[in-house]
């Protein structure tokens, strides 16, 4: 119980800071994009949980000046908690950049809510650490 009300002190401690930026309204089929910054979260009253974005795990995406080999890839994770459970998962696979196409195919889902990863920023660019929050764009289908 301490647990659970620790959590959603720091889910509106964390609100109070960051708040996220839905992208489109709820639509009539259970759907909706957003764009979360690591760390954050958004409510989805319909299907009575939270969707956090946890943190991202890796990213080695090849740089947007640098030819590469290979695409890379990058992975991050999310959580969705409900009032008694919680539960994560890792989305990886190549994204790119917000504004360019979205990625197909990195999916998952847990508590009956899907969750797919289409940009995720900021890019990688040649040598230069990124001192930028993550920022993932998701589509959230529930």
């Amino acid at each position: 119980m301490i647990r659970i009300l620790f959590t959603v002190a720091l889910v509106c401690f964390l609100g109070s800071v960051q708040g996220c930026r839905p992208l489109s309204g709820s639509d009539s089929n259970g759907s909706v994009t957003v764009e979360l910054l690591e760390h954050d979260f958004i409510y989805i009253e319909d299907a009575d949980a939270w969707l956090v974005f946890a943190e991202p795990l890796s990213d080695s995406r090849c740089p947007s000046d640098v030819e590469c080999v290979t695409a890379g890839s990058a992975s991050i994770r999310i959580q969705i908690n409900r009032k008694s459970t919680q539960s994560s998962f890792v989305l990886e696979g190549f994204v790119g950049a917000i504004g360019a196409e979205p990625a197909r195919g990195i999916t998952d889902s847990a508590e009956g809510i899907s969750v797919s990863l289409l940009n995720l920023d900021p890019y990688p660019v040649g040598g230069l650490a990124a001192n930028d929050l993550y920022r993932a764009r998701l589509r959230v289908d529930y």
